[in-house]
Formats: C-alpha cells, structure tokens, sequence
C-alpha cells in the first residue's frame, strides 16, 4: 500500500537553517564544560605540587629511600646539613587566577543555557540584596529561554503531531465515539470531519505564571464587578454572570483546584433552580382602582337582590291571580277545565322563574369570587390582570305574560 505522508515526527529544541538535525543545550555548553574540566585538573595538580612540592639533592650525600617515602613524620637520613644538601623547588600557585576563570565560564554558561544561580536557588543574595520586582524581573528573563524551547517543541512537533494524528482519526475511526467536552458528553465521527481547516491548534505558552494569571484574572474580575454596578445589578450589555463565572472558573483551576462546583454554581443551572420571582406590590393607585372596582360590584350586588326580591313578589302575585280566575271561571260557568292546560301553563312559570333564579345565583357566585380576591391581595394583583365579577351582569328579559 503506498504511503500518502510521512508518519515521521521531528523535535528539536534549537532549529539550525538548512539542517535537518538543530543543536541542543548541551552543544552550547560541550565547549565550557571542557575548558572548566582543564582549569580544575590544573587546579588541583598545583595544589598537589604546593603540598608535596620536588626536592633538589646533592648526589651521594641523601639516602634516596628516604627521601622518596613521604609520610607524617618520616626521617630524611643525610650527610651533610641539610640546607646544605637538600634545596625545595617551589611551586608558583594558581588559585587566584584559576577560581575567577572559573566563576566566567560559568557567567558564559548562564548566557548560553538561561539556566542562572538566582533561577534555581542558589544564590545566597537573591533574597536580601534584591527586591521582590527585581527577583520576579530575573525569573521572567530566566524563564523566557526555557519558555522559547517549549514553543518551539509545541510549534514544530507537537503541533504537526496531532496533525498527523488526526488524519488518522479521519481515515480510521469509522465508528462513533461517545466523548466529554465542556460537562457535556458528545456523540463524535471522525470520518465526517473532511475539512481540517475547521480546527486550530493552540499551544497553551505565553500567558504568564500561575501568580500572574491570578493577579490578572482579579482585575479582570474586579472590573467586571464594576461594570455589573453599572448596569444596575441586572446582566447584559456589557457584563453576564456567566462572564464573571468563567472567570472564577479560571482562577480555581490555576489554583490547583478540579472541581469548580464545589465552590461556584454555573449560573445556567442555578437560574433553573432558583424560584420565579415575585410581582412586585400594587402602587397606591392600583388599589383605589380596586376598592373602586369592589364598591361597584357591591352596588351591582344590591340591584341584584331587590330585582331578585321584586321578582318573587310578582311571580307570587301572578299565581294568585291565575288562582283567582281559576276559581272565578269554575264558579260562573260551572264547567269542567282543562286540567293538563292549567299544568302546563303553571310548569311554564315555574320554569321561567326558575332560569330567573339560576341567573341571578351566577351573578351571587361571582361578585362573591372577586370579593375573595380582594381581601386576599397581598400584593400579588395587578391593574392588568383579569378578575372574576367585574364585568356589570346583564339582566336576563323573559316574557312572564300571563
């Protein structure tokens, strides 16, 4: 099968140009560290040579083997005075030019490496001869080297890494996958992601230390408190919750901190939670539309009942009329009536002033309803809302004739 790209990966962390290999730290310091290897060999071999420095002997008048025993004490048999046979040659010493040779090269390491005494610690003057702004100056500068190697890592390897990798996905992975992003687990096929111009890969360098994304996210924080001041406590046009959220969410995580739930609620979820809000109370003129509104179904209420009461006066007066003349009729003309006429006509007036009763129950029940609401408002009434019995009640025509 022949191979459409290279599945090959390379990393360097200096890139040289026209040079597939680059160099690495320790082709820039190979050099210094062979010259301190010389200096401290001639070091020590001068001190070697001041502590056991060579003799100069009159032939014939020192014993030899004496002479070459060197121990704590040892006896040295001669055959004339000594001064006189025996003559040190003195050694000329180095240390005063060998230890600043030293501490140069290792300045010209630093310079090349970025990797600096102050960095690591070891510096016994960093912390009192220095201020807090100076000491954080030299670990920015000390730590920007370290920080250019990882860009070029991430630039160069990594990032054509997960290039290679997911043209894998796309060629291969032809089944579905299940997988979590932002709290949410999202169904994925790689094979329909086509267009790799749909995604960037972003290197996560160049933002500072924790310390100082802390520092910056408190002030954006504190600013996005302000501008929710300015919006009178209320989200949007310039800052939300869920802003000021994301920005809690980034200051838990740099403090080493997964769980953010634990300490912020996501504003989605807690709008959900949280109980509808309450309307606000009815304004002075709101409730004398009310009591107004009350005294006018009252008034409607009393017409109700003294047309209800007239009602039953007439439909009384009515049926002792038709008595009346019942009786007239069978008195003068002595004949026998029609008796299921007469019923059916008392059954009609019944029925007539019966549908007058149940309209006039209806208008009772509602005015009683909206009294009820009345008295029970605790605020929770406004002018716009509907209320049951405010609407005048139409009275019912019905021709009682006789």
């Amino acid at each position: 099968m022949p191979c459409d790209n290279i599945p090959f990966v390379t990393v360097t962390p200096i890139p040289m140009p026209h040079r597939f290999y680059g160099r690495s730290i320790s082709e820039l310091v190979e050099d210094v560290q062979l010259m301190k290897s010389t200096v401290m060999r001639q070091l020590l071999d001068n001190m070697y040579l001041t502590n056991n420095n060579r003799v100069a002997i009159m032939d014939g008048m020192v014993n030899m083997d004496d002479l070459l025993t060197t121990r704590p004490g040892g006896i040295v048999r001669t055959k004339q005075p000594p001064n006189q046979v025996l003559q040190p040659l003195q050694a000329q010493p180095i240390s005063q030019q060998a230890f600043p040779l030293l501490s140069y090269l290792d300045s010209v390491r630093e310079g090349r490496t970025g990797v600096s005494k102050e960095a690591q610690g070891l510096s016994p003057d960093t912390l009192n001869a220095k201020t807090a702004t100076g000491v954080n100056a030299l670990m920015t500068q000390t730590q920007m080297r370290s920080e250019l190697i990882a860009r070029v890592f991430a630039e160069t390897g990594v990032k054509e890494l997960f290039k290679k990798i997911f043209e894998l996905m796309v060629k291969y992975q032809d089944k579905e996958k299940i997988i979590m992003m932002s709290n949410q687990y999202i169904p994925v096929r790689p094979t329909e992601w086509r267009d790799r111009f749909n995604i960037s890969i972003v290197v996560g360098l160049g933002t500072g230390s924790k310390e100082q994304q802390t520092i910056m996210l408190n002030s954006i924080l504190e600013r996005q408190i302000q501008a929710f001041q300015l919006q009178g406590g209320r989200e949007l046009p310039m800052v939300s919750l869920k802003n000021m959220y994301n920005t809690l969410t980034k200051m838990v995580e740099n403090a080493g901190l997964k769980n953010v739930d634990t300490y912020f609620v996501n504003p989605d979820v807690g709008k959900q939670m949280m109980p509808p809000p309450q309307p606000p109370p009815p304004s002075p003129i709101e409730k004398i539309e009310f009591t107004r509104i009350d005294a006018e179904n009252k008034r409607k209420m009393a017409d109700i009942e003294i047309k209800y009461k007239e009602l039953e006066q007439d439909n009384k007066k009515l049926m002792l009329d038709f008595e009346s003349k019942m009786k007239e009729m069978s008195l003068k003309y002595n004949t026998q009536l029609d008796s299921a006429k007469i019923k059916a006509d008392a059954e009609m007036e019944k029925m007539v002033f019966s549908e007058q009763s149940k309209i006039l129950d209806q208008a009772q029940k509602s005015t009683n309803m909206f009294q009820q609401q009345v008295k029970g408002l605790n605020g929770n009434a406004r002018p716009d809302e509907q209320v049951g019995g405010s609407e005048p009640i139409q009275r019912s025509e019905t021709n009682t004739g006789e």
